[in-house]
């Protein structure tokens, strides 16, 4: 199979619509590309996020290497989802239970590092609530654990193949739809305005189309709330484990009443597709066309210098202002 070569003129419309014509026409040809080379695009969600909060840190992250800010909620995070692939590998509550009764600093806490405000054990016994709390109230085991998948998605008109890259966290089987799973433990809710404008449903939904031929996907968000909500039927004063039976507006389970996770549900079809797509075509025009200098790359309004300590980078935001920590 042949690339599929994006002109350099057309609107990001025109240009998304040509590759999805070429993908419904090509399926996956990424054995027939070959992997990535040297000096080729690499995109995946969490990389669309970073050059979207701020293209200088997406530049000082990506091109430049340095190491990202350590945080404890990125820590547990990580640790989290690290404990719900094994869920989903088969290990029961029980296993799972044993390992946390142990009492043994969770490795991912280790590999990262550092130990903030919250001591490494402290942290270890929030994750091992957070984890086994969500799979008590009702977590479904996904019926595929976490998958890395990376296809070839196009080539610019100057050579570069594009590529996209992503690891889902889980998969239902059985649907008449391929069903994708993604784990979110920030701990905060979610609203439905909120998982639609969310990147990681289209992108995904690209890749079963070029994997399966997939034509839309079901996707659900699967949200930890660190601080559940009480349940609506009663008013959390219902205090068996078991919870009343209500439920909340995304499938939310009352245990000991309240709610502590959400289902957040998004139906990915060919115009989710084509946003994402867009929005891949709007980054790789961006950053493939600067020189890979730091000053063309841009620091998100309001966030520079003076205002800026929420990342990792904020020293080289410093030193690019002439101005003094």
């Amino acid at each position: 199979m042949s690339e599929v070569i994006i002109p350099s003129e057309g609107t990001l419309v025109d240009q998304a619509d040509t590759i999805l014509t070429a993908i419904r026409s090509n399926g996956d040809i990424s054995e027939d590309i070959g992997p990535p080379r040297s000096g080729d695009f690499i995109i995946s969600p969490s990389q669309f996020e970073t050059w979207q909060t701020c293209a200088l840190k997406w530049y000082y992250y990506k091109v430049e290497g340095r190491p990202k800010k350590p945080s404890e909620a990125a820590a547990i995070g990580n640790a989290v989802h690290d404990v719900l692939d094994n869920w989903n590998k088969g290990a029961t509550l029980e296993d799972l239970q044993a390992v946390a009764d142990l009492g043994e600093i969770h490795p991912v806490v280790l590999n990262y590092g550092f130990e903030g405000e919250m001591p490494y054990e402290e942290m270890t016994k929030q994750i091992w609530s957070l984890a086994l709390g969500w799979i008590r109230a009702g977590h479904k085991r996904a019926d595929s654990p976490e998958e890395e998948r990376t296809v070839y998605l196009f080539t610019t008109y100057d050579g570069i193949r594009v590529y996209l890259t992503g690891r889902i966290d889980g998969q239902i089987l059985g649907g008449i739809r391929p069903h994708l799973i993604d784990y979110k433990t920030s701990g905060k809710r979610w609203s439905q305005k909120k998982a639609d404008e969310a990147v990681q449903p289209g992108f995904y939904g690209i890749q079963e189309l070029i994997l399966n031929g997939a034509q839309d996907i079901a996707f659900t968000f699967e949200v930890l709330l660190k601080k559940p909500p009480k349940c609506t039927k009663c008013k959390g004063k219902n205090e068996d484990p078991e919870g009343c039976g209500g439920s909340g507006d995304f499938g939310e389970r009352c245990q000991a009443g309240r709610f502590y996770f959400q289902h957040v549900p998004i139906s990915v079809g060919p115009h989710e597709m084509r946003l994402g797509l867009m929005k891949i075509l709007q980054m790789a025009d961006s950053v493939l066309t600067l020189p890979k200098q730091s000053r063309y790359f841009v620091a998100a309004p309001g966030m520079d210098a003076q205002n800026c300590g929420w990342c990792a980078y904020v020293e080289g935001c410093w030193t690019r202002t002439g101005r003094s920590a």
